[in-house]
């Protein structure tokens, strides 16, 4: 197998001296979907759950994070309790209308403190200025959620105060509306808890990151309103392919910038985040609103083809135990 771990690993966090912090997102492939007809291409045995959680166990440990932002979590309890041993403490919601699946952000308590969390739950855009009139309420009500917490960070150089969000949106491709309506709500929502935080903990400019299963491609109407308000946008998405009329749209700008990690780091989104025989695309994001306190260091690398040894046949297998792959992005913080 190729591997596609950084050649040179993060050192060890030292305690009381913080310069930077990672930050990975990651759709786990919840227990409750992983049905073998639907995923006959993976290798006996791999879908156990006894075989995949330790297998994903050693991935989030492997990847070595400050922050683990965890989308389809369906053993919050099981995860909470093991990444416990790990230094990780955690916060979650599960997604409404009893399905068993939600997001967690799980974050070393010895690099971050909690300061305050707020949940989403898209099911309320049927109450909401961006319920479309011509849509019946149920139209919107998806299920789908997010979550949103504040951390001062410890050891930082001034008081520094990182937001970090981690969201879900709809998945079926022929309910675009539905999911720009989420993309919308979502910033809305981080824009009123960013000013939120601010005035609470007096912190002049909270650094805000935005993590997730978007369910998006690079040439999406999503993709296009999320990275709208970023300066450059324009070139990212002409390096992603994205057909002239949504170049055209004339979409209003998020309340908030925000730049893709991978955009920003290597010119153009991954080939793909998620892989299986019949499906290869990109769908997850790490997003940041430019901060001058916070810059971007760097990326972890992913496969440049489905031929790659490890994703060659489709996912899961026994080297990555969920059909998508992990994204992960490092900061700085800068002392003026």
């Amino acid at each position: 197998m190729t591997s596609l771990k950084r050649e040179i690993s993060p050192p060890p966090p030292v305690q009381g001296i913080t310069t930077g912090f990672r930050l990975v997102s990651y759709n786990m492939l919840a227990k409750a979907y992983t049905r073998p007809a639907q995923y006959s291409h993976s290798p006996f045995g791999c879908l156990n759950w006894r075989n995949r959680s330790q297998a994903t166990l050693t991935l989030l440990r492997d990847l070595r994070s400050d922050f683990l932002c965890l989308q389809e979590l369906d053993m919050y309890g099981f995860y909470r309790q093991n990444l416990k041993k790990d230094d990780y403490s955690s916060v979650y919601i599960q997604r409404t209308g009893q399905k068993p699946d939600g997001c967690g952000i799980f974050y070393k308590h010895n690099v971050a403190k909690l300061l305050i969390k707020q949940t989403i739950k898209y099911n309320d855009l049927a109450k909401s200025v961006y319920a479309d009139k011509v849509y019946e309420e149920n139209y919107l009500q998806r299920d789908c959620v997010g979550i949103m917490a504040a951390f001062r960070l410890k050891g930082a150089p001034f008081n520094q105060v990182v937001i970090v969000a981690n969201t879900h949106l709809f998945w079926n491709p022929s309910w675009s509306n539905v999911k720009f309506a989420q993309a919308k709500y979502l910033t809305k929502r981080l824009a009123e808890f960013k000013t939120l935080v601010s005035k609470r903990f007096r912190c002049e400019e909270p650094f805000v990151i935005v993590a997730g299963d978007f369910n998006a491609k690079p040439n999406s109407k999503v993709y296009q309103y999320l990275v709208s308000g970023c300066p450059g946008h324009q070139s990212w998405i002409a390096n992603n392919e994205v057909v002239a009329y949504f170049q055209e749209l004339a979409l209003e700008e998020p309340p908030m910038p925000l730049c893709s990690v991978y955009a920003l780091a290597n010119g153009r989104e991954p080939k793909f985040t998620n892989c299986k025989p019949n499906f290869k695309e990109t769908l997850d994001y790490i997003f940041f609103s430019p901060s001058r306190h916070i810059k971007l260091v760097s990326v972890d690398p992913l496969p440049e083809s489905s031929e790659s040894p490890d994703v060659v046949s489709g996912l899961p297998n026994f080297y990555h135990p969920s059909d998508h792959l992990p994204i992960a992005a490092d900061f700085e913080i800068i002392k003026e």
